[in-house]
């Protein structure tokens, strides 16, 4: 049950980033902003409010083992006193293996209420290292050279998890307009195969949610997101089989993937839906595989 929640979930998901490429292809002067804004309005979920609360520092050197384990032992005392049944940790992967193996020895103060959890931010950094080592010399760097959008120093920095942000940017830029590509030539593949492709109502859809972002209308926007969700199965159906003829389309549509999977990192972490993050690491574990980075699948 679980299980298959999470699947219809990363469905959705891809879904809502495929309507909001298909609105930033409008021909006019796009009113559709980045991803980041395009969610923020057409988002549903409520997110809970966090608040932060400073414990008593420790002076001893964090990856110890045996601070390590003073820090869970507190901290399952203090979850105690607040009645809280359950504590999920997060740390990056220095900590998080030795608290693992910890947590994993069962010793009777943290046996049953503790979970490690993989920092989100190391994780990303991480996954964008494995895009590098998986497509870069196969035409990324290239393209994020060529295009003069970034240095070749700059671009080796970024990719190498040096820079976390423009690391992020630069493979969202060339996701969005590899993307766009796909849509176009998924759409012309359909249409010479006469496979079922989009009609005038679903352009009409597009052209409706752009007026709605135009006047900032959250409701509208949330409406017809739903509505073009429903009618584009055809260009999946369309894509999937370009998919199989093409070696360099196969290629590219991977890379599309590792991107789909490393936006949804950064939106189950924004959105606080703990089964979408499952998901998304779920699906980093082949390619940290291929990448060579062995601790990080583990």
């Amino acid at each position: 049950m679980g299980r298959w929640s999470i699947v219809v979930n990363r469905g959705e998901v891809m879904k809502r980033d495929l309507v909001w490429n298909m609105a930033r292809t409008c021909p006019e002067k796009s009113h559709i902003p980045a991803r980041s804004g395009f969610n923020a309005l057409v988002s549903e979920t409520a997110a809970p409010l966090t608040r932060v609360r400073y414990l008593p520092f420790i002076n001893a050197l964090p990856s110890d083992y045996s601070t390590i384990y003073t820090t869970l032992v507190k901290l399952v005392h203090l979850a105690t006193e607040l009645r809280q049944g359950h504590i999920l940790l997060t740390a990056d992967l220095a900590i998080y293996s030795k608290a693992q193996q910890i947590v994993w020895a069962k010793p009777e103060p943290l046996a049953g209420p503790v979970t490690m959890r993989l920092g989100v931010m190391h994780l990303t950094m991480a996954f964008i290292g494995s895009i590098r080592k998986l497509f870069g010399d196969g035409g990324l760097i290239h393209i994020l050279t060529a295009s003069d959008v970034y240095a070749d120093a700059t671009v080796s920095s970024m990719l190498q998890s040096k820079q976390y942000s423009r690391g992020l940017r630069g493979i969202r830029l060339v996701r969005e307009a590899f993307t766009q590509l796909f849509l176009s030539s998924a759409e012309m593949f359909a249409m010479n195969k006469s496979l079922p492709r989009f009609d005038d109502g679903t352009t009409q859809l597009i052209l409706n949610l752009e007026n709605a972002f135009k006047s900032n209308s959250s409701e509208a926007c949330i409406a017809l997101c739903k509505e073009i969700e429903m009618k584009i199965s055809s260009l999946v159906t369309a894509t999937k089989e370009r998919f199989k003829q093409n070696a360099t389309f196969r290629f590219w549509l991977n890379f599309l993937e590792a991107g789909d999977i490393l936006l949804k990192l950064l939106r189950a972490d924004r959105a606080a839906d703990f089964e979408m993050h499952l998901d998304a690491v779920y699906n980093t574990i082949p390619y940290f595989f291929m990448a060579g980075r062995i601790n990080c699948a583990r």
